[in-house]
C-alpha cells in the first residue's frame, strides 16, 4: 500500500506499523498501535487525530468502503477502528483493554 499525502499520519500508521512489519511494533494491533503513539513526535500524534476526523467527514457515507480503497484494508467497523486509536493516542497504556 503506497504511502498517501493526503491522510499522511494515518496512511503511516497502516502502511508501517500495521503492515507487513506489525511484530516488530508489536503482538497484536492495538500494541503496535501504541508503540506508534509513543514515539516522541507529538504533531504526528495531532495529526494522526485530524486525518481521522477528516476521513470521518469526508467519506461518512460510504466508511468502510472508502477505507477499503484507501488504504487497501477492508475492516467490519472503522468507527470502531478509529475509536480505538483515539483511545490508544490519548493513553498508550489502555491498549491493554483491546486486546
Amino acid at each position: 500500500m503506497p504511502l498517501r499525502e493526503e491522510f499522511a499520519a494515518l496512511s503511516s500508521l497502516l502502511t508501517f506499523e500495521l503492515g507487513e512489519d506489525m511484530d516488530e511494533f508489536g503482538e497484536s494491533v492495538p500494541e503496535a498501535i501504541a508503540a506508534f503513539v509513543q514515539t516522541p513526535d507529538p504533531e504526528r500524534n495531532a495529526q494522526l487525530l485530524r486525518d481521522m476526523d477528516a476521513f470521518s467527514s469526508r467519506f461518512q457515507d460510504c466508511l468502510e468502503e472508502a477505507f477499503l480503497r484507501w488504504f487497501g484494508r477492508d475492516v467490519p467497523s472503522v468507527k470502531k477502528l478509529f475509536d480505538m486509536i483515539r483511545a490508544i493516542v490519548n493513553d498508550p497504556d489502555c491498549y491493554k483493554q483491546f486486546e
